[in-house]
């Protein structure tokens, strides 16, 4: 499988440009509230809020894409798309801040069958496009290194537990 990685964190003007192709091009967003913080900061609640209007759906899950926890579940929260909710997603300031408790972890894209197409995980400095058109648009805006996932790491990049 191939996946393209972000060679660095994008912020400032580049992670607006880039919200604004991926909110575009997808059906849902999503980000994860992981078991380890007990509170949360007022921005991430803020944050919440602000979004409930786009729920879609809550699932709590032992996987999402790049994590798989082995012995607790976190909950992952799904978000309509669209380009009203830029301004909330740029709170953090760049992809790789989505870190608790100021904000949720770990934001990604999901195209209309449910299937990952942009994943992070903002601890690590991680992030990936899994769609090749995707990946040709963003390119232009960022910088994208392709690579090739095999065996479990594939199922780890999509979110299959």
């Amino acid at each position: 499988m191939r996946a393209w990685h972000f060679r660095k964190d994008i912020a400032g003007e580049k992670y607006k440009s880039l919200l604004q192709v991926l909110l575009a091009s997808s059906a849902e967003f999503a980000f994860v509230w992981v078991p380890w913080f007990d509170t949360w900061k007022p921005s991430a609640a803020s944050l919440a809020s602000d979004l409930r209007p786009r729920l879609t759906r809550v699932k709590q899950t032992p996987a999402w894409p790049g994590n798989r926890l082995s012995d607790t579940t976190a909950r992952v929260a799904f978000y309509r798309s669209g380009e009203d909710a830029l301004p909330t997603l740029l709170r953090p300031g760049s992809l790789f801040s989505w870190r608790g408790p100021a904000f949720p972890e770990d934001l990604s894209f999901y195209d209309v069958n449910g299937n990952a197409v942009m994943g992070s995980v903002a601890h690590e400095h991680d992030g990936w496009v899994l769609s090749p058109r995707l990946a040709k648009e963003l390119g232009q805006l960022v910088t994208l290194e392709r690579v090739t996932v095999e065996g479990r790491d594939e199922d780890n990049v999509r979110g299959v537990g």
